[in-house]
């Protein structure tokens, strides 16, 4: 039987649809909020299909990520934030298939 946590201690998490490659969104958060901001923002990539790629980070470091791949030389586009994946889902151009 797997333990919950508590609500307390569960991670408050902001989805970022980002128009870009998975390699070049990681490089760029990573030089602009370094190693102990991306260990505080806890990112993991939860869909990534050619050019554009779901990113779940902490609420609390949201305007850090987008700051940094504001800042990228490899022009990144933060296209939408939402708290649910399913409310990135009502806004993509390209194929929304892949990302439900």
């Amino acid at each position: 039987m797997k333990l919950k946590r508590p609500a307390s201690q569960k991670i408050k998490r902001r989805y970022l649809s980002i128009k870009g490659k998975r390699e070049q969104v990681e490089q760029s958060v990573i030089e602009g909020i370094g190693t102990l901001g991306w260990a505080k923002a806890v990112p993991f990539f939860v869909r990534s299909v050619s050019d554009w790629c779901i990113l779940a980070v902490s609420r609390d470091m949201v305007t850090a990520v987008r700051a940094s791949l504001a800042l990228s030389p490899h022009n990144l586009i933060v296209t939408r934030v939402s708290g649910t994946i399913k409310g990135l889902g009502k806004t993509y151009h390209s194929d929304p298939q892949n990302f439900k």
